[in-house]
């Protein structure tokens, strides 16, 4: 059987790990557990990714418009009523 590999603060683990998990029954809990720290910070990541994606996607649209002869910079066009 493997040994766990909780890092901790610097203190490994020699526990024996759960069959099949990487972690023994003391920390698998905490590697798991919603809203810690870690997740909360890989989902702030992926926001970020997703947001400069969206952000890339529109400069390059807005950059081909330019391209083609559009002026963002004059007033809007309103549609009649």
């Amino acid at each position: 059987m493997d040994t766990c590999t909780w890092i901790g603060q610097g203190e490994c683990c020699t526990q024996a790990s759960i069959e099949g998990r990487s972690y023994c029954t003391d920390h698998i809990w905490l590697v798991y557990k919603e809203g810690t720290r870690l997740a909360r910070r890989k989902k702030d990541l992926k926001t970020v990714d997703s947001v400069r994606t969206w952000q890339t996607l529109m400069d390059e649209a807005v950059q081909e418009l330019e391209e083609e002869g559009w002026d963002f910079r004059l007033e809007r066009w309103e549609p009649e009523t």
